[in-house]
């Protein structure tokens, strides 16, 4: 019997129900809104309301008779602060069981230790799922890019990072569409499996459609059907599309990717310019606050300036200028090559 399934029994043993059927759980307020308004909470201060929260423990200091741990809510992470004077006998041998992995709902007052962290003094505390397996420890646990690909769940839920990166995917297209829709766009969602696939040079994915005995395609782009669109007089469409092809993986490659397409009519390409300008450098600022944002690559921090108005440049000068390559210069075989 392994070390958790001996936990679980002790929760049965105190009359507790360690998968609980009623999970809700009243939450007041969320951990980003509760440290916002507690921001200027002094040293050493304890305020006098009380709070509801719940989320993820994940991590767990113990010493005597406190005990501190660290629970994460999605929107921030939280210490708790336990301890047997408060909480009382019945309720500290709860506290005794809990482990990393936990999902458990608290209650207690907002408070600033002598050291300056931010913390819950936890009065109330319901058990709401334990974990069954031992979590990866945190900084060296999920390491192995496979492992990472293979179990999400663990890379979102001990990488913040890779938490972050949904999230602003989410702000982004958001962005996108009240862009878009602010100046009259429709979003349409166009077929993924279609009869004759187009709109890119790429390798489909074949599959079939049973119940018609009809080979179909996975979309490999959207732009067919938006242009049909188009002509049916949807003067202004977009989609930001999942799409597939059938062909090279690597780190910045992916058979299933997703990508914005736009079309409009009564316009030119300098109009589509300014547009994705606009829409893009809108976006930059509302996710991340500025126009300028750093990046990492090959471990060298880059800055990028988004700024409008951008620089104009024709493809075979930016060849020249940023690979040595004079277009006009070369034959095609030479291009080819």
């Amino acid at each position: 019997m392994t070390i958790e399934k001996h936990r679980f029994w002790k929760f049965i043993d105190l009359g507790i129900d360690p998968y609980v059927s009623e999970y809700r759980y009243d939450v007041d307020i969320d951990v980003r809104t509760l440290k916002k308004i507690y921001s200027n909470l002094n040293n050493g201060d304890i305020a006098s309301d009380r709070y509801s929260i719940a989320g993820r423990l994940m991590g767990i200091r113990r010493h005597g008779k406190i005990v501190f741990g660290v629970l994460d809510d999605s929107t921030d992470t939280i210490q708790l602060v336990f301890r047997y004077d408060v909480l009382g006998e019945d309720l500290w041998k709860v506290v005794e069981l809990i482990n990393v992995g936990d999902v458990i709902g608290v209650k207690g007052k907002p408070m600033r230790t002598l050291r300056g962290e931010f913390s819950l003094l936890v009065e109330e505390m319901r058990i709401l799922s334990i974990a069954w397996r031992e979590y990866p420890e945190k900084w060296h646990g999920l390491v192995d890019p496979d492992k990472r690909y293979r179990m999400r769940y663990l890379d979102i839920m001990l990488n913040p990072t890779s938490r972050k990166a949904i999230i602003v995917t989410h702000r982004i297209e958001k962005s996108f569409r009240d862009f878009l829709d602010a100046r009259g766009f429709i979003e349409v969602h166009t077929p993924k499996l279609q009869p004759i696939y187009g709109g890119a040079l790429a390798r489909p994915f074949i599959t079939k459609i049973y119940a018609l005995d009809r080979t179909v395609y996975l979309s490999i782009a959207p732009e067919t059907y938006l242009k049909r669109c188009v002509i049916g007089n949807l003067f202004k469409v977009y989609e930001i599309s999942v799409c597939f092809r059938n062909e090279d993986i690597d780190a910045q490659h992916y058979p299933e990717f997703i990508q914005i397409e736009i079309y409009q009519a009564f316009a030119d390409w300098n109009d589509m310019m300014k547009l994705v300008e606009e829409m893009i450098s809108n976006a930059v600022k509302e996710v991340f606050g500025d126009y300028v944002i750093e990046i990492e690559k090959n471990g060298e921090k880059i800055e990028l300036n988004f700024k409008p108005p951008w620089t104009r440049i024709k493809l075979e000068d930016s060849i020249e200028i940023y690979g040595g390559i004079k277009v006009k210069d070369r034959s095609t075989e030479e291009l080819l090559d």
